[in-house]
């Protein structure tokens, strides 16, 4: 899958998860959100800190490519990391992933928003 394939996917799913046509920039840009996003996730499916390094990459639009160049690591690494990450979460795929964490930083986002 090319860059423009996955952002085209991203974008997609964005709109599905929210409604709108916002793009999913605006959600996960939020560094707060993205953190209590990655908190979540960690705390509920047992990720290391490790996958946690991982999916915060993912996160940003890296693919496993890239992460394991930033990363100073194997790309078999990463991927098994990756694995773990689909396994633990129960996501059945990256779009899968990408989806919860879209939707919890979303709704993360919009809480703290609303309550402040």
């Amino acid at each position: 899958m090319t860059a423009t394939q996955t952002r085209c996917t991203i974008e997609l799913t964005f709109a599905q998860i929210s409604g709108s046509a916002l793009h999913y920039e605006h959600v996960l840009s939020s560094n707060l959100g993205l953190q209590q996003t990655l908190k979540l996730l960690a705390d509920r499916s047992k990720l290391t800190e490790a996958e946690v390094r991982v999916l915060e990459y993912f996160a940003r639009g890296a693919d496993l490519r890239q992460i394991a160049a930033t990363r100073q690591r194997s790309y078999t690494t990463i991927r098994n990391q990756f694995q773990a990450i689909l396994e633990k979460t129960g996501c059945q795929s990256q779009t899968d992933l990408l989806r919860v964490l879209l939707g919890l930083s979303y709704l993360l986002t919009a809480n703290s928003r609303g309550s402040a």
